[in-house]
């Protein structure tokens, strides 16, 4: 059976593919309009940005606390494991991760108990992110409510904050498991060089949102 960390980490890639498809075709959309499979990476845009926000949704999924019941594999589950014992974490790792994302509270001394209070400090203060993603999940992929108007998404810039987040969150546990081998950027290469194909474009003059 799979560890929370293990399928923390899969999920990971799955969204880093999905962020790479979604960041090139978003990126040149302009170029890409004319294209005669436009409407055809218009849907390949809308998959990969939903399937962004349902991964990032389960990723950030609350677990409650007195729930036994059900376990999550998101941060809030794997979270709760820490604090439960039933995880080791990264003393190397951990470095790296407090230096991005350090304890607000100067009284938490052990590194432990800073890199738990920094994952819930980061949530807290991407709340309103998480819940505007949760809206759209709940209202507009896993149900369709009526009446509910949802004016915009957040930007490709906080999705991806969050992702950067959850991936060094992971490798703080998972380090140690060698499960981390979905850094390489070749979905990114891939799309950008199937996209230059289409509109008979230099792969290379293709844009990206985040240089």
């Amino acid at each position: 059976m799979k560890s929370k960390a293990q399928e923390l980490a899969e999920s990971l890639f799955r969204l880093k593919q999905d962020l790479s498809v979604y960041e090139v075709i978003a990126a040149n959309s302009d170029r890409l309009r004319d294209c005669e499979y436009n409407k055809f990476l218009s849907y390949v845009y809308w998959r990969s940005q939903s399937s962004i926000i349902v991964r990032l949704c389960s990723i950030y999924e609350t677990q409650i606390e007195k729930d036994k019941a059900y376990s999550l594999s998101s941060i809030s589950g794997i979270r709760k494991s820490i604090i439960n014992g039933d995880l080791e974490i990264s003393e190397l790792i951990l470095t790296e991760f407090l230096k991005l994302y350090p304890c607000d509270d100067p009284t938490i001394i052990d590194r432990t108990k800073q890199f738990l209070h920094s994952t819930k400090q980061f949530g807290f203060q991407n709340k309103q992110v998480i819940k505007e993603l949760k809206k759209y999940r709940d209202t507009q992929l896993a149900h369709h409510e009526t009446g509910i108007e949802i004016k915009s998404l957040p930007s490709f810039a906080e999705m991806d904050s969050l992702y950067k987040f959850a991936y060094l969150f992971c490798k703080v546990v998972v380090s140690t498991e060698g499960l981390l081998r979905f850094t390489d950027d070749r979905i990114l290469m891939d799309t950008k060089k199937t996209l230059g194909k289409l509109i008979d474009a230099d792969f290379m003059e293709l844009e990206s949102i985040l240089k």
